[in-house]
């Protein structure tokens, strides 16, 4: 990127475009809170592999699934293939130098899970409590502060994928089951008897509440199918996204489970759903490795060319496809892995803005910070990386930098 001598000694070098903006907010023509949200996006496409913060080495499995906890903003809870969990202590320091980040709390396979960890949540109001799902057909409850299980939900089926509501006026942890069931577990009652039924003969791969919304879920299974569901109805599959545009109703007076000729929102199956955090946008991946953009309020196709996503390896795995995508916190972007990389792409246009580049094997998960600029991936390799903007404009620094992994613009 260029950089542009500016006179306050403190930032010597600023790129162009800061410089360009600074200069606007000094002539009064940005005001202080659109400068913040132009600076916080600019440098959310400016992501690179972090030279002094790392995780420090997993041993053993790959990871299936990670997240970082909202309350604190610090926790990443790890999902392994092995069925083992960890948490990791991802406080950053206004320290320079290298700083690795620590493992906290490591749960073996004889303590978690027998198979896969196939999805992890934290409890939104507490760093004390998480959840894990797995192929052993149960969704785990653990007490982080005693590093013991404090609730387990026997399921019918395996565990695909969890997630965890959001919302103060219930406790449901979605469970989608290879059965193409999806099971509300009540951590309030320790009951699991409300569930969804509707994608057929194919396991439920992933599932998403909307923020702002208590009680709209969206899931997605290997049927193709993408359904959005109230989860206070009897009858409570609300549409049925389509890729053609235009979302399908169910019929009344019919089970969802007997519609069948469901319409298809991504050819071979849906492998992940997310939401961008403020809830404008529900975005898609699928087999047929491409992403797609829904509009949340009609059901409807947003066309966005997001281009295509291949996959390494397509025969590995089939049980259960690892894709785990993430939103950043900072900015209208959406990373998304394809093969050994990341994939950076601005949400509203689909061009794709920057490249990370650093894994050795294929590249199953990503996932941010809610309120940081910090991005962690994680692949096959079994590594797990950081990635963050620059922490400095000086020249002499971002010349040191020069020759390292990281994200291409």
């Amino acid at each position: 990127m260029a950089l542009l001598q500016s006179g306050d000694p403190q930032q010597r070098y600023l790129p162009v475009p800061i410089h360009n903006l600074l200069a606007e907010r000094e002539e009064g023509n940005l005001g202080g809170l659109a400068l913040e949200r132009a600076v916080k996006r600019m440098r959310s496409e400016l992501v690179g592999l972090s030279r002094d913060r790392e995780v420090k080495a997993f041993e053993g499995s790959s990871v299936t699934c990670m997240c970082v906890d909202e309350v604190e903003d610090r926790y990443l809870l790890c999902g392994y293939r092995d069925g083992s969990v960890s948490i990791v202590d991802c406080e950053d320091t206004p320290k320079a130098g290298k700083h690795a980040f620590e493992t906290v709390q490591r749960l073996e396979r004889s303590q978690a899970h027998r198979f896969i960890v196939t999805g992890c949540a934290w409890y939104p109001l507490d760093t004390g409590l998480y959840m894990t799902g797995s192929f052993d057909k149960t969704l785990k409850v653990w007490d982080a502060n005693k590093e013991a299980n404090a609730h387990t939900f026997a399921l019918p089926d395996k565990v695909h994928c969890i997630a965890m509501s959001a919302s103060a006026r219930h406790s449901h942890v979605a469970a989608g089951c290879g059965d193409g069931t999806v099971y509300l577990c009540d951590l309030r009652s320790g009951s699991h008897h409300h569930s969804l039924r509707g994608h057929r003969g194919s396991w439920v791969s992933s599932a998403a509440w909307r923020p702002g919304d208590d009680f709209a879920l969206v899931t997605g299974g290997k049927d193709g199918t993408l359904r959005l569901w109230d989860v206070r109805r009897t009858k409570s599959c609300l549409a049925m996204l389509c890729q053609e545009g235009r979302p399908r109703q169910p019929k009344r007076g019919r089970g969802d489970e007997d519609d069948l000729s469901p319409p298809i929102a991504h050819s071979g199956g849906v492998d992940a759903v997310l939401f961008t955090p403020e809830g404008r946008y529900l975005l898609s991946s699928g087999a047929d490795c491409r992403l797609r953009e829904w509009d949340p309020d009609t059901c409807e196709l947003v066309v966005v060319n997001f281009g295509t996503f291949p996959r390494q390896g397509a025969g590995r795995g089939q049980l259960h496809r690892v894709l785990q995508p993430a939103c950043a916190s900072n900015g209208p972007i959406v990373y998304h892995p394809r093969v050994n990389d990341v994939v950076g792409c601005n949400v509203e246009t689909g061009e794709r803005v920057l490249t990370l580049r650093a894994h050795l094997d294929a590249v199953t998960c990503v996932c941010t910070k809610a309120r940081g600029e910090s991005v962690f991936t994680a692949g096959m390799d079994h590594n797990v990386l950081v990635w963050q903007p620059p922490r400095s404009w000086h020249k002499e620094e971002d010349e040191a930098g020069e020759g390292d992994g990281g994200g291409d613009l």
